[in-house]
């Protein structure tokens, strides 16, 4: 979980730790979205919160079907990394590159929303 730390660069957005990844909150300490690896998938999974400003810049970005992780929470998965892209490369910089990118294309979208730069 070290390496999705030290993959964040967004400074609007908080990382707290919890279970086997990271509860996302904004500034004013709102749960935002959560980042990490839920038990029996193969991936990185980045799941918003329903009722947040990450959840309304998603429905705004977002193209495709929406995948619900716990109907009762409203979890919503947004995006995934699968274990495989990261493991292909054998060096810990590479692998945070692999994440930083998949960052930077699948999520930075919703967490700017033309807002602020990271």
């Amino acid at each position: 979980m070290h390496l999705i730390k030290k993959s964040w660069l967004n400074k609007k957005y908080i990382l707290k730790i919890d279970g086997a990844g990271y509860n996302i909150y904004d500034m004013n300490d709102e749960l935002q979205a959560w980042i990490g690896v839920k038990e029996k998938y193969d991936c990185l999974m980045f799941i918003i919160f329903y009722g947040g400003d990450l959840y309304d810049n998603a429905q705004k970005n977002f193209k495709g079907l929406m995948e619900i992780f716990d109907y009762d929470e409203d979890m919503w998965i947004y995006s995934k990394l699968n274990f495989i892209d990261i493991l292909l490369e054998k060096k810990v910089k590479s692998q945070k590159e692999i994440i930083k990118k998949w960052i930077k294309e699948n999520i930075e979208k919703i967490l700017l929303d033309g807002k602020i730069a990271i």
